[in-house]
Formats: structure tokens, C-alpha cells, sequence
């Protein structure tokens, strides 16, 4: 059995997509497993690819505001002494309408709502939100930190004068900049991840992607400086 996560990462160009048809054609009885929070991923994969792997599609929506609050339930009695029932509600409905569910942000709203009592359960929630950010884009690889970097300081929010951004930085730093491709799988990961929102807009005659920020621009130039001493 191979697990294959973030699969959509690999560019339809990448020679590494050799290992799907390869593994698909195998006398051995593989068993491969491809997670993505894409959910057109199974389109960019070559016909003869698909045809030969028979792909199952199995999809995880997102938690309701219920799951969730057994999730917190679970948590407090574990290791809380006294916990209210309509606090965990109240965070479970935050956590649903404005993060997709984001269960490390409703954790992390409960700690705070139990060490900063001073602060009302919508203050622990926008701490906590921006906490989680934080850390998603520390933990970011040095690519994605370029490309989400050059997404918060390029004149407009088109994806080509992103990527013609990105490039100058990775050519000012001796990095070897993505192919478009691989650069446009890069947006689609940080998309998943909750950091940008991917808008289709008609230009002329042709479409682009437009690249919104759904975070504060200033940090991830904090974070960019600290990594890159730029």
C-alpha cells in the first residue's frame, strides 16, 4: 500500500508522474492511496493514467458546527476541571462560518478562552485564527514562502506578474524559480491551505487568476525577512 499526499503537487510535466502509470501497470498488487484537497485533481491525470489506475473517489467534507463541538468536548473533559457547554458551541459556530472548519483553530480559541479570561470568545477566536496563520506559513517551504511572498509585494494580484515577481526573487537569491506550472500547483497547495483565494477572471479574450490574500500582507514579509535576511 503507497500513500501519496498533496498528489495535485506533482505538475502534469513532472517526469515524478511516471510513478502513477507505472505503479498502475504493476504486476505486484499495489494498492495506491492519493490524497488532495483538490477536488479536479483526477483532471490534470493523462487518460491512459486514469483508465489504468480505476480511481475511487472518496470525499471528506468539512466538519459541521456538531462535529466540532463533540471535537472540543472531547478536549475539555480531557483536560479541563470546569468547561460550559454553550462556550464550545459558540466556538464551534465561529470555527464553521469562517474557517472552513479549521479544527486547530477551534483548539487553540478553547485554550486561549480558558488562560485569557479577560478576552470574550470572539477576541480568543481572531487570536487564535491569526495564530494558526502564523505558524501554516512558518512551516511553509522555502518555495511556497517565495511564492506566497511575491503574492504580497507584486503591482497587481494577476498570477503572471506574481510569477514574473517570484522569479526576480528566486534569480536575487541564486534559487532556481518553478516552471509556470509548478508555480500554479504552488498557488493551488497554498488555495487548500487556507492562505489565498484563486479568482477566474476574464482578460480580453482569455481568463487569468487573479491571487487574493485571505491574511495580514505584513506577516509573511516578516517571516520572509527573517528566512531569507532580505
Amino acid at each position: 500500500m503507497l500513500v501519496l499526499d498533496e498528489v495535485d503537487l506533482m505538475s502534469p510535466k513532472d517526469r515524478r508522474r511516471e510513478i502513477l502509470y507505472l505503479l498502475s501497470r504493476s504486476e505486484r498488487p499495489f494498492m495506491l492511496i492519493m490524497l488532495s484537497n483538490n477536488p479536479h485533481v483526477l483532471k490534470d491525470i493523462d487518460p491512459a493514467t486514469r483508465s489504468s489506475l480505476q480511481p475511487e473517489i472518496i470525499h471528506f467534507r468539512n466538519y459541521n458546527a456538531e462535529e466540532l463541538f463533540h471535537i472540543l468536548a472531547c478536549r475539555a473533559r480531557r483536560g479541563l476541571k470546569h468547561w460550559e457547554e454553550p462556550v464550545l458551541r459558540q466556538i464551534a459556530a465561529l470555527t464553521t462560518r469562517l474557517t472552513q472548519s479549521d479544527a486547530r483553530v477551534a483548539i487553540k480559541t478553547l485554550l486561549y478562552s480558558v488562560t485569557q479570561r479577560d478576552r470574550t470568545i470572539p477576541q480568543c477566536f481572531d487570536r487564535a485564527r491569526r495564530d494558526v496563520v502564523v505558524d501554516m506559513i512558518h512551516d511553509l517551504s522555502d518555495g511556497a514562502l517565495m511564492v506566497l511572498w511575491a503574492a504580497t509585494t507584486a503591482k497587481t494580484d494577476f498570477a503572471r506578474d506574481i510569477y514574473g515577481r517570484y522569479r526576480r526573487f528566486c534569480l536575487d537569491h541564486r534559487e532556481k524559480p518553478f516552471s509556470y506550472v509548478y508555480f500554479c500547483s504552488t498557488l493551488s497547495y497554498l488555495q487548500s491551505a487556507g492562505l489565498v483565494a484563486l479568482i477566474s477572471t476574464k482578460t480580453g479574450r482569455t481568463y487569468t487568476n487573479r491571487v487574493l490574500l485571505t491574511f495580514d500582507r505584513p506577516i509573511v514579509e516578516r517571516i520572509t525577512r527573517l528566512r531569507f535576511k532580505v
